[in-house]
């Protein structure tokens, strides 16, 4: 649903930031939570965060035909790809931060602050991108309610259908 939103979002947009400015991407070290990195198994999550308060299996493929695994944490939760690879991370709550130090509760000024330019940006989200290619699909979306921020997830956020 989530990559259904941010695929129509940029569809829509036709990518007509890029004729405009430049959008700022993020580096792979920016796809962090919790020294545990993007590209980290479930054995290296496991390790650095211990169990998970829950986990699921997903009945049915999201819309890149994964059907992804999910662990839960306090504030976190990490979604796991068919080979038990990270596919995405989302901060819900304060107790993690990004790299760059911005946490839930940040204000939209804050993010674009600390991120730049983003590849799409209106008062609902922010979204970069790992880099300037038109078929990238990693990244960090921010969503926003009243100019702050609720929730983030890092990782597989862009669709390019």
């Amino acid at each position: 649903m989530r990559r259904t939103v941010l695929g129509l979002a940029m569809m829509l947009m036709g990518r007509s930031l890029a004729l405009a400015q430049h959008p700022d991407t993020v580096a792979i070290s920016d796809l962090s939570v919790a020294h545990v990195p993007h590209t980290a198994d479930s054995n290296a999550v496991r390790r650095e965060l211990g169990a998970p308060t829950r986990s699921f299996r997903d009945q049915k493929p999201n819309d890149d035909g994964i059907r992804l695994t999910h662990w839960t944490y306090d504030d976190l939760r990490i979604a796991f790809d068919t080979n038990g690879y990270i596919y995405t991370m989302e901060l819900v709550g304060p107790t993690y931060v990004t790299a760059r130090n911005i946490k839930v509760g940040a204000s939209i000024q804050a993010v674009r602050q600390a991120y730049g330019e983003p590849l799409h940006g209106d008062s609902h989200a922010l979204v970069y991108a790992l880099s300037s290619s038109e078929f990238e699909t990693s990244g960090i979306a921010f969503f926003f309610e009243k100019g702050l921020l609720t929730r983030m997830i890092l990782g597989q956020v862009i669709s390019v259908e």
